[in-house]
């Protein structure tokens, strides 16, 4: 899979800089604000504005108020509540909120988390029978629900009312439940979308509360990260805040989880729930019952919290344990096919784990992934897809082949006995034709801006990070730098899979990680630069704390590819390859060359220029305007850069108006100068040797001074001619651009001038 990088939209540098200082914001800030579609100062001042007066009435959500007045009429009459969750990340964090709002206001309430292997996901009749037939009365559900039609009609039938709090799509017919609280149901005032189930919980305990809980905001937070809702409006607030309250440290179970995993609290920010807690809270649901996961986070003793979180870590490793030997026998099995939509099974694969791997499997191969574990007769699983193909639509056109099936365009759930697996691999080849998905064209990627290594430092780091939290909707920006090295590179990790080293423009350099890239890169050494793309990070170790980039992708850079530097390399025609063609500026090397050799040559202008692949380009042009022109007109794949010259003095002699001025003062005030004399005279003059020789020459070409036999002789100065004007200077300029931009200039530097041209 290749990966084509395009910037997410090109930036109006004016309209940048007028913002930036109206607001008063770093231009670096503005260019990434105006870049994510933020052109005025008003939606940047809404974006950046994260106090908590921006959350909305929680009154003004559908059946708000049934809700609140259903809970309170149980707490009024003692009736027995439980609350319905679910056994992921924002699963055990909505019910955790809903369980504290409701003993805050001094009410008794018990929670039930499915267990993944026997309930499955969401409400089902059976689950609500058990809570039925314990004597509840009321069943809240959190972050499930509005899909729940049967089970709740069973419980009406029990005379057991439901409210349904809930975030996911709505399906064509609600359930009957006594209060449906849900922001995408529109008919009322509320108008942010986008809520996790930890966030509606959280709105429905501020309601209950009649105050914005700002206890709970950290659960609320670690619910909205980990389910990757939009962090917009409410849920960017909800976020910022969260994040704030979780690094004060003043809850039991999140103090003891960041301990026992050696996080430090007070530094958490998105990367660190995204990446370090919430796959901790989901290993629970994944290989054992999640409702460990509300003890965890409702813990108020430090002695019971402690006990739950060495279960929680150890938890997490056997997840990974799971994780990485399905991954194998998958691979494995994948090594042996070439289907263009791949199902992978095996015989009692943990089931927690079919999702990460298929997640896995699907990246690595740009590729639809379904992976089930087979048990008994029947196979269960989960399927992730690539962007570009809409797996939802593909495996609901077979529906009838499933036991179940549910899920959305990138990922789904499945159970299919296995007396249809066959069917079902043979009807999704057919479905990937349908779509006319291609896992082999280029996957479009998008960077935020260009920039060079010598700008990365910490104050952009903090200008970056005004943009922050940042998550879907609101992706931490990514950069582009064209042309680095890469030194100091090694393979790391257990299996030596990553990469670490640093990245090198002309004499700046930053430390890099690269994850998976040791292999790839392995076959890119023997190029010279690189484009890259990444995210600039911090480590700390030991106290330390340095920048960091993390590597999005390393492509060789297109030029350093084509054009070879060989400028410091000594000519020889014996080590060229047969099918490379020289290229000539001047005519005098050109005829020399084609008098002693047989290989093929041409002059710069010749029209069969056009048709070469290889070539070498021997000597270096008189005017720039050449060497121009024929990177033009070329169509070369490969182009070898000598420019050979003969000439001795160095092309950084730049004409000095000051030395011309003394130069010539000299002249016109000394009568027959001879050739000899110059050296002297340079050294009298503070003027090069060689500037002095060539100030001499203008003044001939101006008429200053005659020269004859070896003698110069004053004539005096003509005002009405320039020095500007001289062709023999208007020369000597072109030769030191010449000598500027492609003899004396780095590699960098050159390869950045040409992809300008």
């Amino acid at each position: 899979m290749n990966k084509k990088w395009e910037q997410r939209k090109k930036i109006d540098n004016e309209q940048v800089e007028n913002i930036s200082n109206k607001l008063g914001l770093p231009i670096i800030s503005t260019q990434l604000l105006v870049a994510r579609g933020l052109n005025t100062e008003d939606e940047i001042n809404e974006f950046l504005d994260t106090s908590l007066d921006k959350l909305d009435d929680p009154f003004k959500l559908n059946d708000m108020q049934k809700a609140i007045d259903r809970i309170e009429l149980a707490l009024d009459n003692n009736e027995k509540m439980i609350i319905y969750g679910d056994y992921d990340s924002d699963g055990l964090t909505s019910t955790s909120i809903m369980k504290e709002a409701i003993e805050i206001i001094g009410g008794e309430v018990d929670t039930y988390i499915p267990d993944r292997f026997s309930d499955g996901y969401g409400p089902n009749i059976e689950a609500y029978q058990k809570i039925i037939d314990q004597g509840y009365n009321l069943i809240i559900t959190v972050d499930n629900g509005v899909s729940g039609f049967e089970a709740i009609e069973y419980a009406n039938q029990h005379d057991v009312d439901v409210i349904v709090t809930d975030h996911h799509s709505l399906p064509e017919q609600l359930p009957n439940a006594i209060a449906i609280v849900h922001p995408q149901i529109t008919n009322h005032e509320y108008s942010f979308k986008y809520l996790s189930g930890a966030g509606v919980a959280f709105k429905v305990a501020s309601a209950l509360l009649q105050e914005i809980p700002v206890d709970l905001l950290d659960l609320a937070a670690i619910g909205t990260i980990s389910d990757v809702v939009e962090l917009s409006g409410e849920n960017r607030v909800i976020v910022a805040n969260g994040l704030k309250q979780i690094q004060t440290g003043s809850r039991t179970g999140l103090k003891t989880l960041f301990k026992t995993a050696k996080l430090d609290i007070t530094k958490t920010d998105e990367d660190t729930i995204g990446f370090q807690v919430a796959p901790r809270l989901n290993a629970l649901g994944r290989v054992k019952n999640a409702n460990i996961g509300v003890e965890l986070l409702t813990a108020q003793d430090e002695m019971v919290a402690k006990e739950i979180a060495k279960d929680v870590e150890e938890t997490n490793l056997l997840r990974r344990q799971y994780s990485d030997e399905v991954y194998n026998d998958a691979k494995n099995q994948l090594s042996q096919k070439n289907d263009d939509f791949q199902i992978l099974y095996g015989d009692e694969w943990n089931e927690g784990v079919l999702g990460i791997v298929a997640g896995r499997i699907a990246d690595e191969t740009n590729r639809p992934t379904v992976v089930l574990s087979r048990i008994d007769e029947v196979y269960k699983g989960s399927g992730r897809a690539p962007s570009g193909f809409n797996l939802f639509e593909a495996m609901n056109n077979h529906r009838d082949l499933f036991d179940s099936f549910g899920g959305h365009a990138q990922a789904c759930g499945v159970s299919v006995k296995s007396s249809c697996i066959e069917e079902f691999v043979s009807a999704m080849q057919v479905e990937i034709q349908k779509q006319d998905f291609d896992s082999t064209k280029d996957q479009i990627c998008h960077y935020d801006l260009s920039i060079d290594v010598k700008d990365i430092n910490f104050k952009l780091l903090d200008d970056i990070n005004i943009l922050a939290p940042f998550g879907e909707g609101n992706p931490k920006p990514i950069f582009k730098s064209n042309n680095v090295e890469i030194t100091d590179a090694q393979s790391i990790g257990s299996d030596k899979t990553h990469l670490k080293g640093k990245i090198q423009q002309k004499k700046s350099n930053v430390d890099f990680i690269a994850f998976g890239f040791s292999q790839a890169f392995s076959t890119m050494s023997d190029i010279p630069l690189y484009d890259t793309y990444y995210q600039i990070g911090v480590n700390e170790w030991r106290g330390k704390k340095t920048l960091q980039l993390m590597i999005n992708d390393i492509q060789s850079d297109l030029l350093s590819s084509k054009f070879i530097d060989w400028r410091n390399r000594e000519f020889d025609i014996n080590q060229l390859e047969s099918d490379v063609t020289l290229v000539f500026f001047n005519k005098r090397y050109y005829d020399l060359f084609v008098r002693k050799n047989n290989n093929q040559a041409y002059l710069w202008n010749s029209p069969e220029i056009k048709n070469i692949k290889k070539m070498l380009i021997f000597d270096r042009p008189h005017d720039i305007e050449k060497f121009k022109k024929l990177v033009e007109i070329q169509n070369a794949d490969v182009i070898y850069i000598q420019f050979y010259s003969q000439l001795r003095y160095s092309y950084e002699l730049v004409p000095d108006k000051k030395e011309m001025h003394d130069a010539l003062k000299y002249f016109l005030t000394h009568k027959s100068i001879l050739e000899e004399d110059y050296q002297m005279i340079s050294e009298y003059l503070h003027i090069n040797i060689n500037n002095l020789k060539f100030y001499i020459n203008v003044f001939f070409e101006l008429g200053f001074v005659k020269i004859e036999n070896g003698v110069v002789t004053p004539l005096g100065i003509d005002k009405s001619k320039e020095v500007e004007n001289s062709v023999f200077y208007q020369k000597r300029l072109k030769r030191n651009e010449v000598g500027s931009l492609l003899v004396n200039a780095t590699y960098q530097d050159l390869l950045a001038w040409i992809e300008k041209q």
